[in-house]
């Protein structure tokens, strides 16, 4: 990428920005890596490009709805701030793919006009990626006036390769912040001889096993998660089950229940 594109691209170490979205999100269980952290949520991490750069996140873990992630050259501390807002849903959509990327470096690519895109480096097909869109500009007084701040469409998509198995550790992570940040999903689940049920209807489904579940984004219907059915998704983020609702296998099955 030339230096003068405006968008700043930087190959981040896997455990750091894992650990930096990890102290924002503080609910999710893997242990942090070791890094200064002044009690706020300010964390400054290594990341890696051609030399050695600096990841830093504030989050006001009471009143923000937004995080700043702003990217600067630990060597040049006076150098332009690239600086972007993103909601807080935005940054669990990155916690989201790198709990389902196993690539120990991913390519973050911070643009004005687009947000945050991040993938896995060296991987041209089939590649997971995770594109987080701006958020609205924010209200802090405290903000960096030198900064420019993303304005577009807020909200966030989230790609994964078609039928993608995950562990349960991973899907654990993806209930337990769905359930602490009310995130809609849509889940539906294998209901036997190719047919798959909604929670809300059933539709015909090549292929799917009595007992499979898959996870749906909730605008674009793209899939999150498609695998074996777990019991304790039902504890995380399933809704108790209507009076009369059928019982298949492990999941609640709705032929016509209400919505998450």
């Amino acid at each position: 990428m030339s230096a003068d594109e405006e968008s700043t691209m930087v190959v981040v170490g896997r455990a750091s920005l894992e650990g930096m979205l990890r102290a924002s999100l503080p609910h999710t269980a893997k242990k942090l890596p070791d890094g200064a952290d002044d009690g706020a949520g300010l964390m400054r991490l290594a990341v890696v490009r051609d030399c050695l750069m600096g990841l830093t996140v504030s989050v006001d873990r009471e009143r923000a709805l937004a995080v700043r992630f702003t990217v600067y050259d630990q060597d040049v501390v006076d150098a332009d701030v690239v600086s972007v807002w993103l909601r807080r849903a935005a940054v669990e959509s990155l916690v989201f793919f790198l709990a389902g990327s196993p690539v120990s470096r991913v390519s973050v690519v911070i643009a004005p006009d687009s947000g945050v895109t991040v993938k896995e480096t060296g991987v041209l097909y089939g590649a997971q990626m995770v594109h987080v869109a701006p958020a609205a500009e924010p209200t802090s007084e405290d903000r960096c006036d030198a900064a420019r701040l993303i304005l577009g469409a807020a909200g966030t998509r989230m790609y994964q390769d078609a039928r993608i198995e995950l562990d349960p550790a991973t899907v654990r992570v993806w209930a337990a912040t769905a359930k602490a940040w009310n995130m809609p999903l849509k889940v539906r689940h294998g209901a036997g001889e190719g047919r798959s049920a909604y929670l809300w209807g059933i539709d015909s489904c090549l292929g799917w096993a009595h007992g499979s579940v898959l996870w749906e984004g909730p605008t674009t219907s793209e899939p999150l998660y498609q695998g074996a059915s777990i019991p304790y998704l039902e504890e995380a983020v399933l809704p108790p089950p209507p009076v009369g609702a059928a019982q298949r296998g492990t999941m609640r099955y709705y032929s016509d229940g209400e919505d998450l």
